[in-house]
């Protein structure tokens, strides 16, 4: 079962301890379409996210669902509120990207999934 998350509930909850996820665990249409990767795109632009993989207080791996674009966020949770807590991959390449640097950090993220493929 895949699950979303608003970018509110990823920042302010980097330990899943708040209660109340109302915004987890439920199916939201996304917007397929096609997308013009020359705009600038930042994190306050995604409504929702698909969770990729998370562990609590350590790393959080999520693409952008509401939109659905090439657009993935790397979270590291300890460090969510500082400078670089956060780490993004925009763009054509950044399926590649970003499978990339979850290899450099010992995760496997599931490939051939909605977002990922080979």
């Amino acid at each position: 079962m895949s699950v979303y998350k608003s970018t509110n509930h990823i920042l302010a909850n980097p330990y899943e301890k708040l209660p109340g996820n109302i915004d987890s665990n439920f199916y939201y249409p996304t917007t397929d379409q096609g997308w013009d990767y020359s705009k600038d795109f930042s994190i306050a632009d995604v409504k929702m996210w698909q969770q990729l993989h998370y562990t609590p207080g350590g790393v959080g791996v999520y693409v952008s669902h509401v939109p659905r674009i090439e657009f993935y966020m790397i979270t590291y949770n300890v460090f969510i509120d500082k400078e670089k807590g956060i780490e993004t991959f925009y763009g054509d390449r950044a399926v590649e990207e970003v499978i990339s640097k979850t290899a450099e950090l010992g995760l496997e993220i599931p490939v051939n999934t909605n977002y990922i493929s080979n």
